[in-house]
């Protein structure tokens, strides 16, 4: 929920409101699913690009712009970054 606040705040420093209500809806969607692989995941399986900056990048962009802080975003995207140059490099 702390990164979903953040992107809320993110997005609220953009101009665009995400309700609290929202937030509560999707965490209760997210918690009766039943297990799954996300995109990312099949990606890192399959050894193909991550799409982190277009997911995580860019709002950790645009929050970044307007002073909002992010540390959750940030440990996140990092992460991701080293995980997906890792999957780009070439076995010897």
């Amino acid at each position: 929920m702390r990164l979903m606040k953040e992107i809320q705040a993110a997005a609220g420093a953009c101009g665009v409101t995400i309700a609290d209500g929202f937030l509560d809806y999707m965490m209760g969607l997210t918690e009766k699913m039943e297990p799954y692989h996300t995109s990312m995941h099949l990606d890192r399986l399959n050894k193909q690009p991550l799409e982190v900056e277009s997911i995580f990048g860019e709002p950790l962009l645009r929050g970044q712009k307007h002073g909002v802080d992010l540390p959750e975003l940030i440990s996140l995207y990092e992460g991701l970054r080293g995980l997906d140059r890792k999957i780009g490099e070439k076995p010897l």
